[in-house]
């Protein structure tokens, strides 16, 4: 009994060491994405700011294009993005 709860405490360290690497995790972020490209609203308190989504950065925050030209990168729990009404 003692050696199976041992063997099992090992497999489950060994599977951690086998975690992805964080550019995998990004690309498999990104290839789930279904913002890329699309119109939407950034929400901050009161105002919203009419944007294009451009994609994913490789801090994990979303990269939009605002009609003024100006560029961010948001985060969770920073904003709220909504897709925009057509």
């Amino acid at each position: 009994m003692r050696s199976r709860l041992t063997a099992a405490i090992i497999d489950n360290v060994a599977s951690l060491c086998r975690l992805p690497v964080k550019s995998e995790v990004i690309e498999e972020y990104r290839s789930r994405s279904w913002l890329d490209g699309c119109d939407v609203n950034v929400i901050r308190g009161e105002s919203s700011v009419p944007a294009k989504v451009v994609g994913i950065d490789g801090e994990c925050r979303l990269e939009v294009l605002y009609e003024c030209g100006g560029r961010d990168f948001l985060s969770a729990g920073e904003v709220s993005v909504r897709k925009a009404k057509k």
